[in-house]
Formats: C-alpha cells, sequence, structure tokens
C-alpha cells in the first residue's frame, strides 16, 4: 500500500502523529526481529511515515504483540479455530481490544459473546460505520468513543439552571 503524504491521491497510508511515534514503532519493530519475530514486508520508516508492515513469528513479551503499537503493523498469530484462539487466548493475548475482524458470523457471534473488543466486524472493516455510530476500543485500546454524536458530548459542559420566582 502506497504511504506517504496524505496529500498525494495515491496514498493509502498516511503520516504517523508524529516522527517520534514512528521511531518507537520502528524500534518495537526491530526490537521483535532481534526476538526471532520476521518482518514480511515494509518496516521501513522515512521520518514520520512508517511503511504498512506484517510481523510473523511473533510471541508474548514482545512490545508488538503485548502492547498496542498504534501503527501500521499487523502482527500474524496463526490458529486452526475460533475456540483453540478463545481457549489459548491467542486473541486476547494483550490489553487492548479495539476490533475483531471475520469472514464467518458464526465466529463473530463467538468473539461478541466471549472477548472483549470495541467493534465486531464481519466482511467489512470500521469504514462501514455511519458517522452515528460509536466507534473506540475498550481495555487500553482508547478512552472515549469517536463519532460527531459523541464528540460533542466530550466536549460540551452541561450544567444546570434553576429559578426560584
Amino acid at each position: 500500500m502506497p504511504a506517504g503524504d496524505a496529500r498525494d491521491p495515491k496514498t493509502k497510508v498516511g503520516p504517523m502523529i508524529s516522527e517520534s511515534d514512528a521511531r518507537r514503532a520502528e524500534s518495537w519493530l526491530q526490537e521483535a526481529a532481534r526476538g526471532g519475530a520476521r518482518i514480511v514486508c515494509g518496516g521501513q520508516r522515512s521520518r514520520s511515515v512508517l511503511q504498512p508492515t506484517i510481523v510473523t513469528d511473533v510471541k508474548r513479551g514482545m512490545k508488538v504483540v503485548d502492547q498496542e503499537i498504534f501503527a501500521p503493523v499487523i502482527c500474524v498469530i496463526p490458529f486452526k479455530t475460533i475456540e483453540e484462539a478463545i481457549r489459548g487466548r491467542t486473541i486476547s493475548l494483550t490489553d487492548s481490544g479495539l476490533a475483531f475482524f471475520t469472514r464467518d458470523i458464526n465466529q463473530a457471534m463467538k468473539a461478541a459473546t466471549t472477548l472483549r473488543f470495541g467493534s465486531i466486524h464481519i466482511n467489512e472493516t470500521s469504514s462501514s460505520r455511519a458517522d452515528g455510530m460509536p466507534y473506540g476500543g475498550v481495555k487500553a485500546s482508547g478512552h472515549g468513543t469517536e463519532g460527531p454524536k459523541y464528540m460533542i458530548r466530550e466536549v460540551t459542559e452541561e450544567r444546570l439552571i434553576t429559578i426560584n420566582v
């Protein structure tokens, strides 16, 4: 996926919030690679732009697995069945819980009743949401909820005025 200047129409992945955050993500990737993880593609950084990255052979104890990286990085952790992933806690290894994606409605229902995620998506990502819908994670995947209705509530200070005549 083309990464770079968000103003360029060809760009699919824009820069991270800051260069220091991009350096942090890059250092986590390097740390994982030193620990035996394999960077299958991506991983290169230019200032605040980190190329979309796929990492395999990850394990507990690596920051890329145990913490929310907040970068265009995906760690691939294989499992054969959803039950195996739930039982072994493969899916919820971290304190994060933004979203669960699947093509299978039965997996989605199992995840919704067993795991803690802010969103469960079937056949689509969060790009399918309407602005009135809440968007946010649970656990350490964010504090608060995005969306116009929720943002207005977040920046509004309600006050009560009473008058006794």
